[in-house]
């Protein structure tokens, strides 16, 4: 591209940005659309704005990426009809229609007419979490943040007991979310059918073995219809089925079965955990760090209630992952200075981005009721969480006796040394 048509590029996207349009617009396919919310500015790779929201002309909300070109070809030119990143792109802004090269293009496309003066122009929707850490305060955001990932580590862990509870085998469980957290960034569907087809029953029990058996069944299933890998080779399935079959001969063993091996991490500190769980050249501190979040504190919960509060504590200590989703969410909340993130508030984003902010639900999010609420109800929220802190981990549970033992979390951390 060269440096006029960048510079181009650039003032349609400024103007994008500046909401100097009409309050209605209609696409080049013939569709009537408000702009509720312009989306938010992407300053790395990917569609230009993330998350925007608009008003059909009947009536029906649209969310999605918008992307912006110089010219309509540009879409083509680039590459984004066959780049996954781009799969959620709802409008295609641009400054010139010309001829579409073929198949594969946004769904909808805009030519962005220039400001005329007086011209009415859209409303510009800022959602309530604009500028909410300045308005409520960092402390009850993080309250509300922190209160949102206990309460998405303890829905993880009931529905396991429940499924234990219906019978089901806590090594096969185990197995099962082991190749699902390792299939992140692929396809964890096809990884979660995988452990059905090939139960843990029938794995061999020397990790070359194992692996052979697992590519083949993940072959099997995937058939033709499995996604591509994302773009980093650590993702690909031949890599994460080799980690699950070497982390399931490590922690599986005739005394203890997998769960009992894996739950036992989460008795020991979590940088010995993490540790134990990394493979050379196969998994590194990343990933381990996402197995202790993904498998083995829900799964060690979910073994014995008792230990609730003290999981609990541990999980929302971890270091927080960025995830590409929740950033436009988390950049609003870091410009009032929230931070540093956790795992516990990571969390909560993931929660509130699948939630609420891509279906446009702005108006029943948590964080929007926090910021109607004013500097009381944040006192009371406060006031909320100290009493969550200090309630059971399930009411009208039983104490049970402890299943993960000292010794068992002594064995998981002699095993990741040999």
């Amino acid at each position: 591209m060269t440096v006029g048509a960048a510079q181009a590029e650039a003032a349609l996207v400024r103007r994008w940005q500046s909401g100097a349009r009409p309050a209605w617009l209609r696409t080049s396919e013939g569709e009537t659309l408000r702009v509720l919310f312009r989306g938010v500015r992407n300053g790395g790779a990917g569609p230009d704005f993330r998350g925007a929201l608009f008003l059909g002309a009947n009536g029906r909300p649209l969310r999605g990426d918008v992307e912006v070109h110089r010219r309509v070809g540009d879409w083509w030119r680039h590459g984004h009809h066959t780049d996954g990143a781009y799969r959620e792109v709802v409008l295609h802004v641009v400054g010139a229609i010309e001829s579409r090269p073929g198949g594969g293009g946004p769904p909808r496309t805009l030519l962005l007419p220039p400001a005329a003066a007086g011209a009415g122009e859209s409303h510009v929707f800022e959602p309530p979490c604009h500028g909410l850490v300045q308005r409520a305060g960092a402390q009850a955001v993080g309250g509300v943040l922190a209160r949102l990932g206990r309460d998405r580590l303890q829905r993880k862990a009931l529905r396991l007991r429940r499924a234990l509870a219906d019978g089901g085998d806590p090594d096969q469980l185990a197995y099962r979310l082991l190749l699902e957290a390792l299939g992140q960034g692929g396809d964890p569907e096809v990884m979660r059918r995988t452990a059905g087809a090939l139960p843990l029953a029938a794995l061999p029990a020397e990790a070359p073995a194992a692996c052979k058996a697992l590519l083949a069944a993940h072959a099997a299933v995937a058939g033709g219809g499995a996604r591509a890998p994302g773009p980093r080779p650590a993702n690909r399935p031949e890599r994460r089925l080799a980690a699950a079959a070497a982390l399931i001969h490590r922690f599986r063993s005739e005394e203890e079965g997998l769960a009992a091996g894996l739950a036992a991490l989460a008795m020991i500190p979590a940088a010995a955990a993490q540790e134990a769980l990394r493979l050379p050249r196969l998994l590194g501190a990343e990933r381990a760090r996402q197995l202790l979040v993904d498998v083995v504190y829900p799964l060690a919960w979910a073994r014995s209630a008792a230990l609730g509060p003290q999981l609990s504590a541990r999980w929302l200590a971890l270091p927080g992952a960025r995830y590409g989703r929740t950033q436009p969410l988390r950049r609003r909340l870091e410009r009032g200075g929230l931070g540093p993130w956790r795992n516990g508030a990571t969390q909560a984003l993931l929660h509130l981005e699948r939630s609420y902010c891509r279906n446009g639900a702005c108006a029943v999010c948590p964080l929007a009721a926090l910021g109607r609420s004013g500097p009381a109800a944040a006192a009371r929220s406060r006031a909320g969480d100290q009493a969550r802190r200090s309630a059971p981990a399930e009411n009208g549970s039983a104490p049970e006796v402890e299943n993960t033992s000292k010794a068992s979390a002594a064995s998981a951390a002699a095993r990741s040394s040999s």
